[in-house]
């Protein structure tokens, strides 16, 4: 069974985390966006270009929520708490890449969007424990962790608690789950006859469901203290993310 609003959000997503690895992360030439100052009216091409990707995943991701709110394709199995999931974590990227669009177009602070986002990696932190209590299995669980890191270091990378390159591994490794989630969440849903969902049932049962919770409560606390503590000391103290 496929999800084709899964599939449209990740790849709207991908488009716009390729370009935050390119044109953020210094691997193109040129000032990072919230560090150029352009004449009103004007954008240098980094802003521009990254600009587009930001609405692209914008948008995707808006569309993937509203859709799982309205439409509730889990309600039919019992499930509805995943297409509240499903549009919840969207949403919340969904609305900092259109803030993050609107700062790289109309020259405005960027401090507020990396206040977003390490107020998003904390809500993701206390939602992962959530979706471990849903039944969502580990792979996916692991994938919304990446997800919270990428957002801890998007919003320590604009307040200059980081440096660039962590964030692009961190890009890369979001990228890597938003195509997995586009594999094996939007078109192989359910996949379990493979060798792979076998690996995943195995591991799944390697805890219990209460034993997960648990985890990732532990795992979300170590990340939220790591946060902080960057946040205040860093970047020359900061942890290696």
């Amino acid at each position: 069974m496929a999800n084709p609003a899964i599939v449209f959000g990740m790849m709207g997503l991908v488009y716009g985390l390729c370009h935050w690895i390119f044109y953020t992360s210094g691997v193109r030439a040129g000032s990072a966006w919230w560090g150029s100052k352009p004449a009103e009216g004007e954008l240098v091409p980094e802003q521009a270009i990254g600009a587009m990707g930001c609405l692209a995943a914008a948008i995707a991701l808006l569309t993937m929520a509203v859709w799982h709110f309205a439409a509730d394709p889990f309600g039919p199995l019992g499930l509805s708490s995943w297409s509240l999931m499903f549009s919840v974590v969207p949403a919340l990227y969904g609305f900092l890449f259109l803030g993050t669009f609107f700062c790289a177009t109309r020259g405005w602070d960027w401090r507020p969007i990396g206040d977003a986002a390490l107020w998003g990696a904390t809500t993701q932190f206390i939602l992962i424990p959530f979706a471990a209590n849903m039944g969502v299995t580990w792979d996916f669980n692991l994938g919304l962790w990446v997800y919270g890191i990428t957002a801890t270091t998007w919003g320590l990378l604009i307040h200059g608690k980081c440096s660039a390159r962590i964030h692009q591994i961190n890009l890369i490794l979001s990228m890597i789950t938003t195509w997995y989630y586009m594999i094996m969440g939007g078109i192989f849903v359910g996949a379990a006859s493979t060798s792979w969902g076998n690996f995943v049932s195995d591991v799944q049962g390697a805890l219990t469901q209460d034993e997960w919770v648990w985890l990732w409560i532990i795992v979300g606390i170590v990340n939220m203290i790591m946060m902080i503590w960057t946040y205040k000391a860093g970047p020359e103290r900061a942890f290696v993310w």
